[in-house]
């Protein structure tokens, strides 16, 4: 498994034991198959994944892929589990670390209001289903 920003900020959103279990059933690969940062133990997932909750946000650097680097943030209401994450990738040479970090509270803030603005779809708000049921704002 790849630790990509996407992942560990999924992961950030879930219990330790919760996500733990799921990267020890996925497995973990090796810095060969992905990048020159990617963690190799579960103890270095766990480190990356608090991290991340400290921040609010993710960072990778050459974490999946070498010469890759990527933010990401959680989409989600308070108290509700994500509805997705909001990611931005660029190369390494012009996406640096310090570069994200500025970067990062606005990207938390914007995620922030992604998710208010989706509490307004009838897709994610199941109170505007009958019997409760999420379905696509397509379906019947």
């Amino acid at each position: 498994m790849a630790l990509s920003p996407t992942t560990r900020t999924t992961l950030s959103t879930m219990g330790d034991d919760e996500g733990m279990a799921l990267v020890a059933r996925q497995g973990l690969g090796s810095r060969d198959e992905f990048g020159p940062n990617a963690p190799e133990t579960l103890a270095e997932v766990l480190a990356a994944v608090q991290a991340t909750r400290a921040h609010g946000f993710a960072i990778s650097v050459d974490t999946y892929t070498a010469g890759l680097s990527a933010i990401s943030a959680p989409v989600r209401l308070a108290g509700q589990p994500a509805l997705g994450v909001l990611t931005v990738a660029g190369p390494t040479a012009r996406f640096s670390r310090e570069r994200m970090e500025a970067l990062g509270p606005e990207l938390v803030a914007f995620a922030a209001q992604l998710a208010a603005a989706s509490g307004a779809s009838p897709f994610f708000n199941p109170s505007q289903h009958a019997g409760g049921e999420r379905k696509p704002i397509y379906a019947d």
